[in-house]
């Protein structure tokens, strides 16, 4: 197993075991290297991630994202919360 499977592993045991330390510990991160581990997680555990967000952290992160995996996200989250993170956004990437 490399270190970055094992370290996306780890990464996904702390989310499924304790999802508000893990949330946590995330919103002290760089805001790239927070997007970078949800965005390495499946769209079901991340959009369990982003429910837990501050809705502009969730923006923050969503703008560190590609289009597609957002789409994949959202597809997840109940559309008053995912329509309140788009409108978060800058509108060039909220049209995207």
């Amino acid at each position: 197993m490399t270190t970055r499977s094992s370290l996306k592993s780890l990464a996904n045991k702390f989310f499924e075991h304790d999802m508000t330390a893990a949330t946590s510990a995330l919103e002290k991160l760089p805001e790239t290297d927070a997007a970078d581990i949800v965005a390495s997680f499946s769209p079901p555990l991340a959009a369990r991630v982003i429910k837990q967000l501050q809705i502009s952290y969730a923006a923050t992160l969503f703008k560190h994202m590609q289009a597609a995996y957002i789409q994949q996200i959202s597809a997840h989250l109940e559309p008053q919360l995912a329509a309140s993170i788009l409108m978060h956004l800058p509108q060039d990437e909220r049209e995207q």
